[in-house]
């Protein structure tokens, strides 16, 4: 089993002033459906985007919009990345190729770089950020057809959700997620 020691045992936000505030417009939504999509994470969709969209359970959630660009939603545990003991809330950050002081093992830094070098060369991010949520934080990896969405919850460092878009555009993104999240 590999174990992880973390010297972090709270992070303000302060931790991470490199990481850019991410802004865009709130608004009401209108008529909506709210998604319990696991233990940490509430997202509100506008009932108007479901018109002709398919969605499914597949091991989370996948909405699949008639023009076919979709998006899905997944839970990450530290379990699951094969490091029991990481703060999941530090994740994010990892992604975003911030630097996180702690005493982390030669491999875990070897995993988190492939990892990193997977999700760019996947995402081709031209835009990062995050903004506070009620519970957490939101940390963002814009892409021109694929981006990332990680939800954190200061209660629980175990699980993370992540929400990966494809075809979506950065405005869209913004309509029919970010206005969800609370």
């Amino acid at each position: 089993m590999r174990w992880i020691t973390l010297i972090f045992v709270a992070c303000s936000a302060s931790c991470y002033a490199d990481i850019p505030e991410y802004k865009f417009n709130r608004y009401d939504i209108g008529s909506h459906i709210d998604v319990r999509v696991n233990s940490i994470s509430d997202i509100s969709l506008p009932l108007s985007i479901l018109d002709n969209a398919k969605i499914a359970g597949i091991d989370g959630l996948v909405v699949i919009f008639k023009d076919k660009t979709a998006f899905s939603v997944e839970t990450l545990s530290a379990k699951d990345l094969g490091y029991p003991e990481l703060d999941m809330t530090l994740w994010p950050v990892f992604m975003l190729g911030h630097h996180v002081e702690g005493n982390f093992s030669p491999e875990f830094i070897e995993d988190v770089k492939r990892a990193r070098k997977v999700l760019v060369d996947a995402n081709k991010p031209y835009k990062t950020g995050s903004f506070k949520t009620t519970a957490g934080t939101c940390y963002l990896l814009i892409g021109k057809n694929k981006s990332s969405i990680y939800l954190t919850d200061n209660s629980n460092k175990d699980i993370i959700t992540l929400i990966t878009t494809l075809g979506m555009d950065e405005s869209r993104i913004q309509k029919y997620l970010l206005q969800g999240v609370n």
